[in-house]
């Protein structure tokens, strides 16, 4: 097998992103409770909303299997689940916290700061993970001179746009000089 395929099959592991997921499911209520209030005194008074909102992270994470994107391959498509398990978790923390203590620990900006944090964290991971993969993209390319091949793709429809961003990501000795249109509109155009 070539090198290009075997590291290809070693992308960021799965692990790491669930443990930087939760790293930052940890960290996203006590940076919002910082960033409403503007110091941090008590933990014992937060700590109900803290514990839930781990919990609920955890379960939202798995219940919307956010470790099972690929982050090369990160798309908006990608961040809408992302979106739908923060507010998913962020709402049944607020809604636990509420049964037990009326949330009298939390004020009412506090979830909504812990979305945008978490969200943001969330998204972040994905994004440096993207770029992890990229990088040994790179280094392979440096490291071995080849052959570049040029391929023409023929028809210009979905298929052909998905093969177009397949090429951008995964082929790296591979340059499409050409997409062959059938419709006279498309002559001329840019993909």
């Amino acid at each position: 097998m070539s090198a290009r395929l075997l590291s290809a099959a070693r992308p960021v592991p799965t692990a790491a992103i669930v443990a930087a997921d939760l790293l930052v499911a940890c960290v996203a209520p006590i940076a919002a409770l910082i960033l409403r209030r503007g110091h941090f005194s008590d933990f014992s008074e937060y700590s109900y909303y803290w514990l839930a909102s781990v919990f609920c992270s955890a379960a939202c994470f798995v219940a919307f299997k956010q470790a099972r994107g690929i982050p090369r391959f990160l798309s908006w498509r990608d961040v809408t689940p992302l979106a739908s398990s923060v507010v998913t978790a962020v709402g049944a923390a607020s809604l636990i916290t509420f049964s037990f203590d009326r949330m009298q620990s939390v004020s009412r900006s506090e979830p909504l700061l812990h979305a945008c944090i978490l969200f943001t964290g969330l998204a972040l991971v994905r994004v440096v993970a993207r770029h992890v993969e990229r990088a040994k993209h790179v280094r392979r390319d440096r490291s071995a001179p080849r052959q570049r091949r040029q391929a023409l793709v023929i028809g210009s429809s979905h298929l052909s746009e998905l093969y177009l961003r397949i090429v951008d990501e995964m082929a790296t000795s591979t340059d499409v000089v050409a997409v062959l249109a059938e419709k006279q509109r498309h002559v001329g155009r840019t993909v």
